[in-house]
């Protein structure tokens, strides 16, 4: 989920649309923590990989993102992407691999592109609620210098 704040501050979009657009073109190299196998399987759309899901799913566990939060926030937005994004989108794609492509193919190409995301996003969250549960107890673990951190500011402002 962090690069999904650079991606959004690099192109100038939203980080509901970050992420979204991270969650689609997956291409990070997982780490071997990101690569465990959940005890939780269920049923995937065709076309998306468990691994995929469960990498996801555990990297918002490391980064402390709660996916759930991130797909209701997603449901919740009224216009998806903004006219600014997709200008965005159309200024990048004319540069990259796509720049042969008619703007019907475009646009069918994003759009399947972003309801694969957001799959992998819902199922992730589902399956990070089961990570949770089975692994940690049902409670997402803080990274501890974040909690240090915490605790120095309020130590700060009580004057300690």
């Amino acid at each position: 989920m962090l690069i999904s704040k650079a991606i959004a501050k690099a192109y100038g979009i939203s980080e509901d649309f970050a992420i979204l657009l991270a969650a689609t073109m997956h291409r990070w190299d997982p780490t071997d923590d990101e690569l465990l196998e959940c005890d939780y399987t269920h049923d995937l759309p065709k076309g998306i990989a468990e691994f995929v899901v469960t990498a996801v799913a555990r990297r918002a566990i490391n980064d402390g993102v709660l996916l759930q939060e991130v797909v209701d926030r997603i449901l919740k937005l009224d216009v998806f992407p903004t006219e600014y994004e997709i200008a965005g989108i159309n200024a990048l794609a004319k540069t990259q691999d796509f720049k042969h492509w008619t703007p019907k193919q475009l646009r069918k190409y994003f759009q399947e592109a972003g309801k694969r995301g957001f799959q992998i996003l819902k199922h992730a969250a589902i399956y990070q609620k089961k990570i949770l549960e089975i692994e940690y107890g049902g409670i997402l673990p803080r990274k501890l210098p974040e909690i240090i951190e915490q605790v120095n500011l309020v130590n700060q402002k009580a004057g300690k």
